[in-house]
């Protein structure tokens, strides 16, 4: 069985959650939700308690890294702009 679903990988992902605090809409929470190209409600939020920003998916409750922000709001390398294909290789999942 996968740890991460077993009641005690249940039990150290809700330790870690609170360890870590709680996520918030950045920018005072004046953030709202917007949809990338690809159809996915992305909110970017906040966690006061580490300083660190980070993009929710709003459709599965889940905090992206990111790579999986930079591949959401990215879909496509020709889509990248100015970043190259080296940077992109790099942040790609």
């Amino acid at each position: 069985m996968n740890n991460q679903f077993s009641v005690q990988g249940r039990l150290i992902q809700a330790r870690k959650k609170a360890e870590q605090g709680n996520w918030f809409p950045a920018c005072d929470g004046t953030e709202t939700e917007f949809k990338t190209r690809s159809g996915i409600r992305l909110l970017y939020c906040y966690q006061p308690s580490t300083g660190n920003h980070a993009y929710l998916n709003l459709d599965t409750d889940i905090i992206l890294t990111d790579a999986e922000a930079w591949q959401a709001l990215n879909p496509e390398p020709a889509n990248l702009g100015y970043l190259t294909r080296k940077s992109y290789e790099s942040v790609k999942p």
